[in-house]
């Protein structure tokens, strides 16, 4: 048998390797947990960017569109003062106040929606707001030669909403509308506007119709996927942008082929009776 002392130095040196052996698992799992802690940090600033960037992106898209028309309103003023059209220039003029205004009121919605705030609810005539949309445009549609049908029948019917971010809603569809028309030369370019009540509950449903390219089917569904876009140099966040806002309003936006030419874009919001 080992003497007394042979087993209290063995038993001294296992003691002695497992505090080695102790410590060494301590120091590997204080580098396991700083490399994490490191590469979650690493991994919020990325988010931070990348949500920097889908804002900056985002209010990029949506602020050219109300610059696009303070734009071409002037041009319209300026041609107007050169004929003595006082009349015209001041509906040119008008339009450009509305425009400024309104890209100021996308860059606070667009701000609110990358902070994750709810829309700002108002009580307004729907089909009110959407034809200041399509006064805003109305530039865009004499340059492209486009008829415009209006045929908004809600008749003054208020609706409770984020009435910029709807605005916003309806500025991309109609945007849309024009650019699949611009390669159309064989028929008349025609946009069809469309508002109805859709149930009794009071549900209204808005439509945007283009006689236009049309949408394969197959892509139906992608085109609400962010940097999905079937234009050229297209950025892929207008329908996005749509689909967002739409959904906080408890809404649905979906899109269907009209025959024999174009695609209509619809939206369906929850109302109030009467």
């Amino acid at each position: 048998m080992p003497a007394p002392a042979d087993l209290a130095t063995d038993q001294s040196l296992d003691n002695e390797q497992l505090y080695r052996r102790y410590l060494a698992e301590k120091a590997r799992r204080l580098q396991a947990e700083e490399a994490l802690r490191e590469t979650e940090e690493e991994l919020a600033r990325l988010a931070r960017i990348s949500s920097m960037g889908e804002f900056a992106a985002s209010l990029a898209h949506e602020v050219s569109q109300p610059l696009a028309a303070i734009v071409l309103q002037a041009e319209v003023g300026l041609m107007s003062l050169q004929s003595q059209n006082t009349e015209r220039v001041r509906d040119a003029l008008q339009l450009i106040r509305h425009a400024g205004a309104t890209a100021a009121d996308v860059v606070r919605s667009i701000r609110g929606m990358s902070c994750r705030t709810n829309p700002e609810p108002t009580t307004f005539d729907l089909d009110e707001a959407l034809r200041e949309v399509l006064r805003m445009l109305r530039a865009e549609f004499h340059k492209h030669g486009i008829e415009v049908h209006d045929a908004l029948s809600l008749n003054g019917h208020q609706l409770c909403a984020d009435r910029v971010q709807l605005q916003q809603v309806m500025m991309n569809l109609v945007l849309n509308a024009i650019e699949a028309m611009k390669d159309v030369h064989t028929r008349p370019r025609q946009l069809h506007v469309r508002s109805v009540l859709a149930d009794i509950a009071g549900t209204v449903r808005i439509s945007v119709e283009d006689n236009g390219v049309g949408v394969p089917a197959k892509l139906a569904e992608r085109l609400y996927h962010p940097l999905f876009s079937t234009k050229p140099g297209g950025t892929g966040l207008g329908l996005a942008i749509c689909r967002t806002i739409v959904q906080a309003h408890n809404g649905r936006i979906w899109s269907t082929s009209r025959q024999p030419h174009g695609a209509a874009f619809h939206i369906s919001l929850k109302g109030h009776p009467g």
